[in-house]
């Protein structure tokens, strides 16, 4: 059954793999077959299942493939100090896994602890100091470390051995800036602004800001406008939450704070014809008629304007209905109708 389950697992099978696995453990226990039902949990999503059974099972194990494994579990669930407590703890144990290793340094840069990156980098580089990877993390660390210089050391190191990232020339080029060396920022930020092909909004700002900062004032800001317009928010979104909001004070019967999103809406989404309806019948529903009489009347507009009347046939009858009625109201108290 475990030879199955092998076979199931390679295969990407993961319920038959798990399936295969906890009938051989019925028989027959041991620390691989826990091993093989714990992964299939993980690989299914069931991350708390591997944790209790790894705790229930194998509570005093502290192989690699356990620390590993519930790691894992542990930034899936999104909670990394759990998952660098384990890291640490293989990390003290084998120094040489690299990946465990950069996994760790991640932890520690969520945390906002990069001193404790730094600790785990350097023992990794005592033993391998040409590799790439750890390299260009180390340089990251040292930048978000506020130790610019040393960062520049680094990141200079490993282009001369072919990295050539985007990411490694933009953490360069901020490096260059923060000591105030402008120059070089420019020339880093814009070779990492050609490699996004300018679509890219934080390097493209900080490219920006370098220009500005050398003088290259009128470039400086034809940059910074292109960063300005990536940066414009999703306003179809923001729209739709507005309009959420809306009916929710309409719900709860705060009016007046639904005609503020509902004005909202309109900010991000002139179009939104049913926002032009609904201020109507909100200001009708506070018995403001002259605003109910405007809003309806914007609406019924916007939709003639558009000829977008097969779409809101019912909205058009009430608001026909309700402004014929108000201006009858008002030609009887001998107001003069707009």
């Amino acid at each position: 059954m475990y030879a199955q389950g092998e076979i199931c697992f390679q295969k990407r099978q993961f319920l038959k793999a798990l399936e295969s696995y906890q009938r051989a453990l019925q028989l027959h226990f041991s620390d691989t077959l826990v091993h093989a039902v714990a992964n299939c949990y993980y690989q299914r999503g069931y991350y708390q299942k591997s944790i209790r059974l790894y705790r229930d099972s194998l509570n005093h194990d502290t192989s690699e493939q356990k620390l590993d494994l519930l790691a894992k579990c542990y930034d899936k669930l999104e909670l990394p100090d759990s998952a660098l407590m384990y890291r640490r703890q293989m990390a003290e144990q084998n120094i040489e896994n690299q990946p465990n290793v950069l996994s760790l340094v991640q932890n520690c840069l969520t945390l906002e602890i990069p001193d404790t990156a730094l600790y785990y980098l350097e023992k990794y580089t005592e033993i391998d100091s040409t590799d790439l990877a750890i390299n260009r993390l180390k340089a990251h660390v040292y930048y978000e470390s506020e130790q610019y210089q040393k960062a520049i050391d680094l990141y200079q190191k490993i282009k001369k051995e072919g990295d050539n990232q985007a990411s490694t020339n933009y953490y360069l080029g901020l490096s260059y800036a923060r000591r105030d060396s402008f120059s070089q920022a420019y020339d880093y930020l814009r070779l990492a602004t050609e490699q996004t092909q300018r679509k890219n909004v934080y390097i493209l700002s900080q490219y920006g800001i370098a220009a500005s900062n050398l003088g290259f004032l009128n470039e400086g800001n034809e940059i910074i406008d292109e960063a300005i317009v990536l940066l414009q928010p999703d306003k179809m979104l923001i729209s739709f939450l507005y309009e959420t909001k809306a009916s929710n004070y309409t719900s709860s019967r705060k009016y007046e704070e639904g005609i503020k999103c509902h004005k909202k809406v309109l900010e991000y989404n002139p179009r939104n014809y049913m926002s032009l309806f609904r201020l109507g019948y909100l200001n009708h529903l506070m018995k403001n008629t002259s605003q109910e009489k405007t809003w309806f009347e914007k609406f019924l507009q916007a939709v003639q304007n558009e000829n977008k009347q097969d779409f809101y046939q019912k909205s058009i009858e009430y608001a026909e209905e309700r402004v014929k009625a108000i201006k009858t109201e008002e030609f009887f108290q001998g107001k003069k109708s707009e």
